[in-house]
């Protein structure tokens, strides 16, 4: 097995290693990988080749997941996808740090539940259309919000 695919196994939350082994069951190849447990803080990159791309990131402890539709295309955030899929704008979402960062993101939203039905939707036509465009109005909608700064 991959030495940084080996460590993420040890290290990540049961969500993710539910993801992992639905990607592969689901005929996803590791395509890349990098970091691990070396690397400060423990980060990790691994990118899976599928009909899709999935990329799964450990940055200083923090989980998160990205899909490109195409090879050599954009990376979308599985909040954006999901956004797009149900049809709705992604919303700026409500985050209690109280208790420090998010060990996942997004937040609330199950990889292994949630990126399954992604992944089958960007097959649908229009669907990356359909992507692109809500990803265009969440970022406008970061920059009318942070614009102040």
């Amino acid at each position: 097995m991959d030495p940084v695919r080996e460590y993420v196994e040890e290290v990540a939350s049961h969500d993710v290693r539910a993801t992992l082994a639905w990607l592969d069951d689901a005929g996803f190849r590791l395509a890349a990988s990098q970091g691990g447990r070396r690397e400060s803080f423990g980060d990790a990159l691994l990118v899976f080749s599928g009909d899709a791309k999935v990329r799964i990131v450990r940055d200083r402890g923090q989980w998160d997941v990205a899909v490109s539709p195409a090879a050599g295309g954009a990376w979308f955030s599985l909040a954006i996808l999901t956004a797009a899929r149900e049809g709705r704008d992604w919303e700026t979402p409500a985050v209690d740090f109280s208790a420090g960062p998010p060990r996942q993101l997004p937040c609330g939203i199950s990889w292994r539940h949630s990126l399954p039905t992604a992944l089958e939707w960007l097959k649908q036509p229009g669907s990356t259309e359909a992507l692109k465009q809500t990803d265009a109005r969440a970022r406008d909608r970061l920059r009318r919000q942070f614009g102040q700064l």
